[in-house]
């Protein structure tokens, strides 16, 4: 009898836990508008501070410009509920978005059901299409959630939203060519006044002259035609194509690390550099490199302005550079080539390898940008020469005969355990050789340097990746935060916190978060959704 009266409690109880399960609700979610943080409710505190405050910054921009009104939430669990259904049901309890213009995100995170949602109200599912909130979702959030990075998540996540509303392109970190901008030296004839539009503002150029009045021929024709003085859409081409050359010789030829002296056991330790992360080792303009883009590109504007007495403007300046970025290039890779040459002579075929695919990781893309007309052939080149320096049969060093290469099922009896644990996180690619004649065995390396995994101190193999990052002591206005990253190798087990430094919470960020909280505290604006967005998991 005792026996049945417990296996009845325990049942009454699972019955119970089930039932509040089932009845966790959008009431249950803090209201960030109520409690005065803004646009975020995060009450487990998965994002830092900064990151908090950044994200309302961003929100609060959109918000205040008539783009869009974001909610985000970060809950930990919502029982049996699904996601999905249960995004709708919070954006509709919580009423997000202008009530006219139904302008309303919900970007929802459950962390135990490994769920993310972006829900949109109606009104926004023309400038965010579901496939597009797919696309933010898998290029911008799911890859820094699945490394607990959710700090950079959400950032990234709030960035290309807001790149899409400004710009028609989720994707901000990439150079694009939208340009709204019109240049007025490409104004028509005829008296009418021309406009462009970039971004919200409105460039508006006078009107050019008239030409349908008779000009007197001879010596006394006088152009009347616009001034050749620059125009304003020069001086934004200058800007522009200062940023685009910073991004693009650091994303040619990488950025060498600063080594920091420590002077006291304050300052934290350096953390591990992936093995992506490494400068070009045969040349590495830096600054050098764009002062020189920057006056040959100057020195082309004036020649074209001079000689052939064009009108510069926007796109005059952009093909200025675009050229002296492409003979730049061309020159960049044919010194790289020499210095390669001179460094590697006598080398074996797999340092040679090795070597050249460090030289060449960043190249790849400037062959897209700049293809014409020798690089997209190099590329195509190179890429066949690095085939053949690891698949041309090795001689075996005993008996002379040519090896063969294992395929990859049947090499991995001929690795250790390290090596094995490489392959599978895809940071080492083994070549295993094998002579038939005398089984004399050799196993090669080659190192993908597009994964994001550290070179372990302890073991020595690329099995070392941050696991945990975790907020010490939050940033404010008048003092740094601290941080931790904890690192974990797969193949050895060795562990090793590293602590950072956040940086201070600027005080402009914080006006607008705290002007976007104060602004936005009373209650949403009570839109409603339209069943739109889309969802991933991970």
């Amino acid at each position: 009898m005792k026996v049945k009266s417990l296996l009845l409690f325990l049942m009454v109880l699972l019955f119970a836990c089930q039932s509040d399960k089932s009845k966790f609700g959008p009431e249950n979610i803090p209201d960030p508008k109520k409690t005065g943080n803004g646009y975020v409710s995060d009450p487990y505190h998965m994002l830092s501070e900064s990151a908090v405050s950044e994200a309302n910054s961003l929100i609060s921009s959109l918000d205040q410009e008539g783009k869009a009104q974001i909610a985000v939430v970060l809950q930990e669990s919502i029982g049996n509920n699904d996601a999905k259904d249960f995004a709708h049901k919070l954006f509709n309890t919580w009423k997000i978005g202008d009530a006219a213009t139904n302008n309303g995100l919900l970007i929802f995170l459950v962390r135990d059901a490994h769920k993310l949602v972006f829900e949109t109200g109606k009104g926004l599912e023309g400038d965010l299409p579901d496939i597009t909130c797919f696309h933010i979702e898998q290029d911008y959030m799911i890859p820094k959630i699945k490394e607990d990075n959710y700090d950079a998540a959400f950032i990234d996540g709030l960035k290309s939203v807001a790149s899409l509303l400004h710009t028609g392109n989720y994707a901000f970190d990439q150079v694009t060519d939208t340009l709204a901008t019109v240049d007025s030296s490409l104004l028509a004839a005829d008296g009418v006044a021309e406009s462009a539009v970039a971004g919200d503002d409105s460039l508006v150029y006078a009107p050019a002259q008239n030409f349908a009045e008779a000009t007197p021929a001879g010596d006394d024709y006088t152009d009347t035609y616009a001034s050749r003085e620059p125009g304003t859409g020069f001086f934004i081409g200058l800007i522009f194509c200062f940023i685009i050359s910073y991004i693009l010789m650091y994303q040619c030829f990488g950025r060498r690390k600063k080594i920091k002296k420590k002077v006291n056991s304050d300052i934290p330790e350096d953390m591990p550099v992936n093995i992506g992360d490494i400068p070009n080792d045969f040349l590495s303009p830096g600054w050098k490199g764009l002062l020189l883009i920057h006056v040959c590109a100057w020195g082309l504007l004036w020649f074209l302005e001079t000689r052939f007495d064009i009108r510069l403007g926007f796109f005059i300046c952009l093909l200025a550079y675009y050229i002296t970025w492409t003979v730049f290039l061309h020159f960049a890779i044919l010194i790289i080539n020499l210095r390669a040459a001179a460094a590697l002579r006598g080398a074996d075929r797999h340092t040679r390898w090795q070597r050249l695919e460090a030289a060449h990781l960043h190249l790849v893309f400037a062959g897209f940008v700049f293809p014409l007309p020798f690089l997209f052939l190099y590329m195509r080149y190179f890429k066949r020469r690095q085939l053949s320096l690891r698949n041309t049969p090795y001689e075996c060093p005993t008996c002379h005969q040519l090896m063969h290469k294992l395929d990859e099922k049947t090499e991995d009896h001929y690795l250790d355990k390290a090596q094995v644990i490489e392959e599978q996180l895809q940071s080492v690619d083994y070549d295993v050789w094998v002579c038939d004649k005398d089984n004399y065995q050799m196993v090669l390396d080659y190192t993908d340097l597009h994964i994001a995994i550290a070179v372990c101190p302890s073991c020595d193999h690329k099995t070392y990746q941050c696991k945990k990052t975790k907020t010490l002591k939050r940033a404010t206005e008048s003092s740094t935060g601290r941080g931790v990253k904890t690192y974990l190798c797969a193949a050895c087990g060795y562990s090793h916190d590293y602590q950072f430094i956040i940086p201070k919470i600027s005080s402009s960020s914080s006006s607008s978060s705290g002007s976007s909280s104060s602004s936005s505290s009373g209650s949403w604006g009570g839109g409603s959704s339209g069943g739109g967005g889309a969802s991933s998991s991970w």
